[in-house]
């Protein structure tokens, strides 16, 4: 059986409204909530093999580091996710912190 491990530093590209400006509290604190939300989904589509939630945030050029060698690219963790055989039986997050770093870039 293979480990999956997926190091989720949450580095995510979100869009901001043009209305918007840096310092709107009300808007980074929805944003981040946003972006903890994508995570906690992310967390709960592992177990349960949904390539459709995975597949819906993540681009072509995604590469995620695994223990058992190179890095996987979105193919390789939506074929290994898909795969049913494969039983996860640990997934969750933790000590997680969302930064924001201006429009549209966050950590």
């Amino acid at each position: 059986m293979r480990n999956w491990w997926i190091l989720m530093l949450g580095v995510m590209a979100c869009g901001r409204s043009a209305a918007s400006t840096p310092g709107d509290v009300a808007d980074e604190a929805a944003l981040k909530a946003e972006i903890m939300r994508i995570q906690h989904e992310w967390v709960a589509a592992f177990p349960t093999h949904d390539t459709a939630t995975i597949g819906r945030s993540i681009t072509e050029d995604f590469t995620a580091a695994g223990p058992d060698g190179p890095p996987d690219g979105r193919s390789e963790l939506m074929k290994g996710l898909g795969d049913t055989n494969v039983k996860i039986t640990n997934a969750g997050i933790e000590d997680v912190n969302v930064r924001l770093y201006g429009p549209g870039q966050s950590v």
